[in-house]
């Protein structure tokens, strides 16, 4: 039998589910915050960092595939916005790691 809190029932699905919406946010802020840091680095550095918010992009993408929009963008054809839709936030990543040409 699962037990109560507060004469709420838990179950390993609703855990579950409650920690997903922790790890999808977390994913994201990891992205954000590499995506920042990048900005003011130059050369190798700059592209390790860019590969840490692209690999927790490509994170999001995998683990969350409902809560992800993927968007062509028009004006950086060789790129996507990688879109989370409840926070309403998206950031910039290689097309060809997305599947796009």
């Amino acid at each position: 039998m699962a037990r109560t809190r507060r004469g709420i029932k838990r179950s390993f699905q609703g855990i579950l589910n409650n920690v997903a919406s922790e790890n999808a946010f977390s994913l994201l802020g990891r992205a954000r915050t590499a995506n920042r840091i990048a900005k003011g680095l130059d050369g190798e550095s700059r592209q390790r960092v860019y590969q840490v918010k692209v690999h927790a992009l490509l994170g999001l993408t995998v683990r969350f595939p409902g809560r992800v929009q993927i968007v062509d963008d028009s004006n950086t054809p060789k790129f996507v916005v990688v879109v989370e839709k409840i926070a309403g936030f998206g950031l910039h990543a290689p097309a060809s790691l997305f599947g796009r040409p």
